[in-house]
């Protein structure tokens, strides 16, 4: 008896807390819309020579539990985000094509890179921008062209974060971070794309530095520099990347911009000294291919505080990043390269 009338409590305190929890998650995406997973941003998936792209015509938000962004996240009857219309684009307008970074993410549209340089350079320039590699760039090109964009001017930004990779094999070296990942990670990366009332109370948490502290200690919040990942050197890796960015290039007049890896100002010193060797290194093998360069990370240095330019709690630019990010392309161009 003592056994069932145990069982039978269980069973009752389980169903208790999930239907709590039930009505809670249904209470959060009733109070507070913008948390509901439906409606924070997505991309689908391109299929053979159809680059990934935005759901089409279709207005999304954008928000960080830990307070660093909210915005809104407009795409367009071609599943970009860009108000501007392809099919009016003229060989003396520019694109812009990159991943995350130059998408914008976490920064309202008006104060992205591209915008910002259409601003200074008062010449059109189109956002192509979508989380991807360097394939997947040529393929968001090629689908602008298809739009009735006439592409003749590239600005080609190059992520050392994301977008460094043996494209012949179609994969990157195998990065590390600073920690092992642990089993309660995998709980949470799925709690962050399907419940509402997870966004709302890990935000809770990171507003309360007690909390905080302790969801690091437990190992539920990594601190944002801390979960850089370390990318080793491998000069094959550097020759493929280069040489997918020139074959990419030769086809445009191209710009490559190369935004550097966080991973140049955080850190031992051994992996600093890696991330130098990957950046020289690679920036040498663009140069060799004779292409038009502008490393951003002389830029982001001339300030002496390179990190202030990226969100505190993420990896991406903020909208100081790309405003001074848009200012040296803007003088590269002006200068008559």
């Amino acid at each position: 008896m003592k056994i069932k009338s145990l069982l039978l409590t269980t069973v009752l305190i389980v169903l208790s807390v999930s239907i709590s929890v039930l009505i809670a998650e249904f209470g959060t995406r009733i109070l507070f819309p913008a948390l509901v997973p439906s409606s924070q941003i997505s991309f689908v998936a391109g299929k053979g020579d159809d680059p990934a792209l935005g759901p089409r015509s279709t207005s999304l938000r954008q928000v960080k539990n830990t307070g660093d962004f909210d915005v809104t996240i407009n795409f367009n009857k071609y599943g970009l985000r860009d108000a501007k219309d392809l099919a009016t684009a003229t060989p003396d307008d520019y694109f812009v094509a990159g991943d995350s970074l130059m998408f914008g993410w976490g920064v309202e549209e008006g104060q992205r890179f591209s915008d910002v340089l259409q601003n200074l350079i008062k010449t059109p320039v189109y956002n192509l921008a979508i989380p991807a590699d360097i394939n997947g760039y040529e393929k968001l090109v090629d689908y602008a062209k298809k739009n009735g964009a006439q592409v003749r001017k590239l600005i080609l930004v190059i992520s050392e974060e994301t977008n460094l990779k043996d494209y012949e094999k179609n994969q990157a070296p195998v990065a590390h971070n600073r920690g092992p990942k642990r089993p309660l990670m995998y709980v949470k990366e799925y709690l962050m794309t399907h419940s509402a009332l997870y966004f709302l109370v890990t935000s809770i948490i990171h507003k309360n530095p007690a909390l905080k502290d302790l969801a690091v200690q437990f190992g539920l919040i990594i601190p944002n520099l801390e979960g850089i990942a370390q990318r080793p050197y491998s000069r094959g890796v550097l020759v493929s990347s280069a040489d997918r960015t020139a074959k990419l290039a030769s086809r445009y007049q191209t710009i490559v911009a190369v935004a550097p890896s966080r991973a140049h100002w955080y850190g031992d010193e051994s992996d600093r000294a890696v991330a130098r060797r990957i950046h020289s290194e690679f920036m040498e093998l663009l140069l060799e291919r004779e292409l038009r360069v502008v490393d951003f990370r002389k830029t982001f240095e001339k300030s002496g505080s390179p990190l202030q330019y990226f969100f505190k709690n993420d990896g991406h630019w903020n909208p100081t990043g790309h405003a001074i990010g848009a200012r040296a392309v803007a003088a590269y161009l002006t200068s008559g390269h």
